[in-house]
């Protein structure tokens, strides 16, 4: 059971550490959204700025689509994260929920087994009753036909010394 409550925990602060892991992920890839975002208008405005120069500018766009395929990419690979994240989220929500049933199957019969024990308890208690009701009952038969047998060796020396056969 110990060991169920320990594996309990540590599976809590696993969940605990992916759940913060997942929203700095989230706040990550937020905020690499909001660069692309930013380089798309910065593109879009220097571009339109800048027509009469395309030669020089061309050098500069190129440069800024390399750098959003790099944060598009970035995003990419934090969303693959984060599903995978998601995924063994819900992989030890799984197990957590496993282990609640195991505890629960384990406290039931613990209970079950308590009942059990008091129920033979109970039950050897009332033998236990029993049984010495018995030995007094034949201590004292025992001690009645003792008696009873005196008695009859004492009459027969009796008859004896009287000279009845």
């Amino acid at each position: 059971h110990r060991a169920a409550v320990a594996e309990q925990e540590r599976l809590k602060d696993l969940l605990a550490h992916l759940e913060r892991d997942k929203r700095e992920l989230s706040n990550d890839l937020t905020q690499s959204n909001q660069k692309a975002e930013s380089l798309e208008n910065s593109l879009r405005a220097q571009y339109s700025e800048h027509q009469l120069s395309k030669s020089k500018m061309g050098a500069r766009i190129a440069q800024l689509e390399e750098e959003n395929g790099h944060h598009r990419q970035a995003v990419q690979h934090l969303q693959a994260q984060l599903d995978k994240v998601n995924a063994e989220n819900q992989l030890l929500r799984q197990e957590a929920q496993r282990l609640r049933d195991v505890i629960r199957g384990l406290e039931d019969e613990r209970a079950r087994l308590r009942l059990e024990l008091q129920t033979d308890q109970e039950r050897l208690a009332k033998y236990s009753e029993v049984h010495a009701l018995d030995v007094r009952e034949s201590t004292e038969k025992d001690n009645i036909i003792k008696a009873q047998g005196d008695e009859i060796g004492r009459l027969r020396g009796q008859m004896m010394s009287s000279g009845v056969n």
